[in-house]
């Protein structure tokens, strides 16, 4: 009798097929609940297509960061619910330019949850055993999304002026600018500090977009996030030039401008 062996699939292709399955589990899911919230809101299709665009195309690009999940085979609870975060927040990025006035303290109200869900992650990660890059970087990325949808959405209320959006695009600016400049790129060190502001500028920007905040208090509001944004990123910028390699003679960066001297 001839016995056919089995061999287990290997570990990425399992966290693949895990990852492919909360992907299209989470799409199907806000797909319904963003299509049942806008059509109660009397909001167009529009509304919900650019929410699953948006949640398709931040899984799409993060795929390529999944191996960095290994050894662990399968998205895990604490995966789960930066998963759920980033489905929330794209909900919010549906809402940008659309009248939502029958529940004006409806994107408060989400962003709010999108908040108090941040650190659960971190926290089930480290109970469960289930802490990696991946994970991290999935936080991270959902937390910079955040930031930047809720600034658009401020500008689209005529809260603010466009320069909010420099709360949001900092970070984005911070690694393109990393591209040019190779200082820029080296690894910073774990920071309390930066995750402090971090929820400080989500606190600011989500006070700010309640409904009795008017101008000028929001515009007072959307600066202090502004400042909080530029403080932070401005202690790592000096925290990477301080310790930037030592130019070779004549060595220049890729745009061509020979590095200043220290």
């Amino acid at each position: 009798m001839h016995r056919r062996s089995q061999e287990s699939p290997p570990l990425r292709t399992l966290l693949v097929r895990s990852g492919i399955l909360n992907a299209t589990t989470g799409l199907a899911i806000l797909g319904l609940l963003g299509h049942a919230i806008n059509a109660h809101l009397g909001l167009s299709g529009w509304a919900t297509l650019r929410t699953l665009c948006l949640f398709a195309a931040a899984l799409t690009w993060l795929y390529r960061y999944l191996d960095q999940h290994l050894p662990h085979q399968r998205i895990h609870a604490a995966n789960q619910v930066t998963l759920v975060r980033l489905g929330l927040t794209a909900l919010i990025a549906g809402w940008i330019g659309e009248p939502i006035d029958p529940a004006p303290w409806l994107p408060m109200a989400v962003a709010g949850l999108v908040l108090l869900l941040d650190g659960v992650d971190g926290w089930l990660a480290r109970r469960g055993g289930w802490a990696s890059a991946f994970g991290a970087k999935f936080d991270m990325e959902t937390d910079a999304l955040l930031v930047l949808i809720l600034a658009a959405l401020l500008w689209s209320q005529d809260k603010t002026g466009a320069w909010v959006l420099f709360a949001g695009l900092a970070r984005y600016v911070f690694v393109l600018s990393a591209r040019f400049w190779s200082w820029l790129a080296q690894p910073l060190p774990h920071s309390r500090r930066r995750q402090t502001f971090c929820v400080l500028i989500v606190l600011t920007l989500l006070l700010t977009l309640a409904p009795p905040i008017q101008p000028p208090l929001s515009l007072a509001s959307a600066v202090l996030a502004i400042a909080f944004t530029a403080y932070s990123f401005g202690i790592d910028v000096w925290w990477l030039w301080r310790r930037r390699p030592a130019a070779s003679p004549g060595r220049r960066d890729r745009l061509g401008v020979e590095p200043p001297k220290a």
